[in-house]
């Protein structure tokens, strides 16, 4: 038979051919013999007819094995096959806890040697790089003895991902557990960095920078110093607006203000300081007051007691702090037509001059209203009817004859047990309902109903009162209850019977009693009745005692 060998990576794999002659009588197995010296092999596996190989898994690696075979049929078993050798030399395991530690513009990588190198030495080793631009490919193959590796030629703020194999002479092993990092340093300061006074404040605008070291912006740091208040660093998220209005100031003082950047890594180095000074403006209008009625309000007020030395060139008017409309320097009032009644407003005022805008005044309240209306109570609900089903009972009505001016809002159902008895409101519903279901209710209790309408203003009188009962069906707690009245009259008269039938039994036994005493006296005065020792125990002749004979003698 021929036989061959193969190593895998699970062991070595015997394959052989079925004889050419079986002898005349069909093969029924194989017996398999294995040795690590050729003058010392031993049979070892038997293995079906049907297989034609065999797996030995059970090997060390590095070691060398021999091999025959032969086949085995009724009459007995064949002259040994050829003998094959293997040595199980497999690549080497993965190179174990791969880690790293990113910088600016590096990323190095360290990991430890596998833990078996398969039966060969390990020769060197394979650095894997992706990245979402690249797909993964061999960066570096550092020997052997070398277990690090500081790769440079990556870009702050790309993701890579690493991993590593171990080769030797056999194959590559499989890679080693994956990594990512993203190298990244420290960002440079905000770009276009500029500062613009105003009315009692400060606007500042910066952009990001140009090189955010390879992190996300996080923060950026505003600073101020000078003009006679406390010095500020205000932290202003990134995700925001690059801008800031400073309104803590005070007009015709210098302040000095800076900036930085913050990432993942640390803070930008400061840019500035650049210069500012708000300037003045006029005070706020004074002395606002207030006239409202049905759809307006009309307010006044008094000019600034001070224009800051630029004359008033308008005023602004804001109801619930939204401008509604600009008046000129010459007018002092202003009527607000487009509000609605019932409603609050509020308002307040600020004067121009060519600096900017004031400051506001102080706020008024306008309460536009609507002139009463007269009105009177809507008439009852009409055709008030009751149904009732199995559980529920229902009303039903049409509206009123006269809504008494206004709209009918709802109508109110009120419930009594009694038809002279106090009615109360059990619900309400909408003016578009004209029905209601009252499924609180008990069998065999009779409940009277009326309803009433009304509007915003009044309550209607009731409407005419219907009633309803729902009507209990006999059944099987009716029997029960039947039984148990049945019982609650014989159950005592039995009692009776029992204590008569006592006291005459009672009766009966005195009477004899009275009669064998009488029957005594008749006697001989001399007989004298025997004695007897109540300390003895007189056993009965008609009651056998077997085992207590001897407490008896």
């Amino acid at each position: 038979m021929n036989i061959s060998t193969l190593v895998t990576e699970d062991g070595i794999l015997i394959s052989w051919e079925p004889p050419k002659d079986d002898g005349g009588t069909r093969v029924t197995a194989y017996d398999l013999y294995r040795g690590t010296d050729i003058d010392s092999m031993e049979y070892f596996k038997r293995i079906d007819v049907i297989k034609n190989s065999y797996q030995d898994r059970e090997i060390r690696i590095g070691e060398t094995y021999y091999y025959y075979v032969t086949a085995t049929n009724v009459v007995g078993e064949s002259m040994p096959s050829e003998i094959v050798s293997a040595t199980y030399n497999t690549a080497p395991t993965s190179p174990m806890n791969l880690t790293c530690i990113s910088g600016n513009g590096f990323i190095h990588l360290s990991w430890l040697a596998p833990e078996n190198d398969g039966g060969s030495p390990v020769l060197k080793y394979q650095i894997h790089r992706g990245s979402v631009l690249v797909e993964s490919e061999i960066v570096a193959e550092p020997d052997a003895e070398v277990l690090e590796y500081n790769d440079t030629s990556v870009t702050n703020g790309i993701t890579y991902t690493y991993n590593v194999t171990s080769v030797s002479d056999v194959g590559t092993s499989r890679p080693s557990n994956q990594i990512s990092a993203t190298p990244m340093t420290f960002p440079q300061p905000p770009a276009n960095f500029t500062v613009e006074p105003g009315n009692g404040y400060v606007n500042i605008s910066w952009e990001q920078p140009l090189d955010n070291g390879g992190s996300r912006i996080q923060y950026y740091y505003l600073y101020r110093s000078g003009g006679g208040v406390d010095d500020m660093k205000k932290e202003i998220p990134a995700g925001g607006d690059l801008t800031y209005q400073d309104r803590d100031v005070l007009n015709g003082e210098l302040y000095n203000y800076s900036i930085s950047a913050l990432n993942m890594v640390g803070v930008s180095d400061i840019i500035g300081p650049l210069q500012a000074m708000p300037k003045g403006i006029s005070s706020s209008p004074t002395m606002i007051t207030v006239w409202y009625g049905s759809g307006f309000v009309h307010i006044f007020w008094e000019p600034p007691l001070s224009d800051a030395g630029s004359s008033i060139i308008g005023y602004v008017v804001y109801r619930d702090n939204v401008h509604i409309s600009d008046i000129g320097p010459n007018v002092l009032e202003f009527n607000d037509t487009s509000v609605e009644n019932g409603m609050t407003y509020s308002y307040y005022v600020t004067a121009l001059n060519s600096i900017g805008e004031s400051v506001k005044s102080d706020s008024v309240w306008g309460y536009p209203f609507k002139l009463p209306v007269q009105t009177d109570p809507p008439t009852p609900p009409r055709n008030l009817t009751l149904e009732k089903d199995e559980n529920n009972i229902t009303l039903s009505w049409n509206v009123p004859e006269d809504d008494g001016g206004m709209d009918i809002t709802g109508y109110r159902i009120y419930r009594s047990l009694r038809e002279d008895g106090q009615f109360e409101s059990v619900d309400w519903v909408s003016s578009s309902e004209l029905s209601w279901t009252d499924e609180d209710v008990v069998l065999d209790r009779e409940y009277f109903y009326y309803v009433t309408a009304f509007n915003e203003v009044h309550e209607s009188v009731p409407s005419s009162k219907v009633s309803g009962k729902l009507e209990g069906i006999a059944g099987d707690d009716d029997e029960e209850i039947k039984e148990v009245n049945w019982l609650l009259i014989v159950i005592p008269i039995v009692l009776i019977l029992l204590i008569l039938l006592v006291i005459g039994m009672f009766l009966i036994y005195r009477r004899g009693r009275r009669e064998d005493e009488d029957e005594m006296s008749s006697q001989d005065a001399e007989y004298e009745p025997p004695s007897y020792d109540f300390n003895t125990i007189q056993k009965s002749p008609s009651v056998d005692h077997p085992d207590d004979d001897e407490k008896w003698e």
